[in-house]
């Protein structure tokens, strides 16, 4: 910002007619904004910050946490003061001891109920953290489904509640974002999308229970063992080596499994001895054996997605997908990112500290990441 965009003389900065100054802060925000500058200039001390420390270092700091240039230390003065009897008027120490009072307070001077949008020092950070905490609380393991919202909001007032017994100036209260902020703070991509940025799955999503079909899964045992599985655990034990899962045991009726297999092989003329074909007739080629497991699904182990070339590859998708419909940015990616299979924007994240891109001074990791995805999607384009 040029020196002559910063710095305005009185008359430009006074509101017409009034002896107040133009400002694009509300009067919480000037509290907010005075705690802001005090905690980041007199760290060991924020009470002591002085009128010109707050207007030496003021446009810096909120410039930092992308906020417009605050008023001068005496026009906040004139401005909290002019709307307060004579009696009443604060010093300047008085103002910063109630902002860092205001700025610690879980109200944020306007009440819980109320807080449907987050503050402009909240960032996707309280908003992981906050469904992080509430999952903790919950007993909800990460990578595992994330909570709905009513479970969210009961945890939330369980955790104020055990807090504010600790005495601790409602800190955690501080922290957590409601509900509704998440949503706000989410936009188009909803509860599902901060849920996936949190590093949850979609709460209710409904999970597959089919897995592979086990007909193809036991031909492809019969003909590689070979023989027929004594169980239907040894059959999920085979398919897991290749890390395909097949449905669950309550759903498979292996008898009726084992004899549909035979019956089918021998409306083909081939007969099924129990330890495996016995004569070349009765066998597949190996190219028939491949083709068992056509379409198959690939578990995803832990850690998939820190393997780069996993996230690479599927951050190509994306863009292959959207870049010529929309501007790709984080926000859309985490609307769309779950129904395509694609990892959650903050797995996206670890797998690019996790390989150091992306975390030089100023650089964002997710776009760093997408610019990968760009390149190797024209690779394919190239290679086609």
């Amino acid at each position: 910002m040029s020196k002559k965009t910063a710095h305005h003389s009185d008359a430009q900065r006074r509101r017409p007619g009034t002896n107040e100054f133009r400002s694009d802060y509300t009067d919480e925000g000037l509290y907010l904004a005075v705690a802001a500058v005090a905690r980041a200039v007199r760290v060991e001390d924020p009470a002591k910050l002085t009128q010109i420390q707050f207007d030496e270092n003021g446009e810096a700091v909120m410039a930092g946490l992308g906020e417009p240039p605050p008023p001068k230390a005496n026009a906040i003065y004139g401005r909290i003061n002019g709307k307060l009897p004579k009696a009443k008027r604060k010093t300047w120490s008085k103002i910063v001891l109630d902002s860092l009072a205001a700025a610690n307070d879980v109200t944020r001077l306007v009440t819980v109920a109320n807080r449907a949008d987050a503050a402009w020092f909240q960032d996707e950070g309280y908003l992981v953290y906050s469904l992080r905490r509430v999952c903790v609380h919950l007993g909800i393991e990460f990578g595992a489904e994330g909570p709905r919202v009513d479970a969210y909001d009961r945890a939330y007032r369980e955790l104020l509640k055990a807090d504010s017994k600790l005495g601790r100036g409602k800190l955690l209260a501080d922290l957590l974002l409601t509900s509704d902020q998440i949503k706000s703070m989410a936009g188009d991509a909803g509860w599902a999308g901060a849920c996936e940025l949190g590093g949850f799955l979609t709460p209710g999503r409904p999970q597959s229970t089919t897995g592979f079909d086990p007909m193809q899964m036991l031909a492809h045992f019969y003909e590689t063992q070979p023989g027929l599985p004594k169980s239907y655990e040894e059959l999920r034990k085979h398919a897991a080596t290749m890390d395909i899962p097949l449905p669950a045991a309550k759903k498979v009726k292996f008898g009726e499994l084992k004899a549909r297999f035979i019956e089918v092989r021998k409306l083909a003329g081939k007969s099924t001895p129990p330890d495996g074909p016995q004569h070349p007739d009765d066998a597949l080629t190996p190219e028939q054996i491949n083709k068992l497991l056509d379409g198959a699904p690939q578990v995803r182990r832990k850690g998939y997605w820190l393997v780069l070339e996993n996230t690479v590859d599927a951050l190509a998708e994306y863009v292959e997908r959207y870049e010529s419909e929309v501007p790709l940015r984080q926000h859309h990616y985490n609307s769309v990112s779950s129904e395509n299979g694609w990892p959650a924007s903050s797995r996206i994240t670890d797998c690019a500290k996790q390989h150091g891109i992306g975390v030089g001074k100023g650089d964002s990791p997710f776009r760093a990441m997408i610019d990968l995805g760009r390149t190797r999607a024209r690779e394919r384009r190239l290679a086609a």
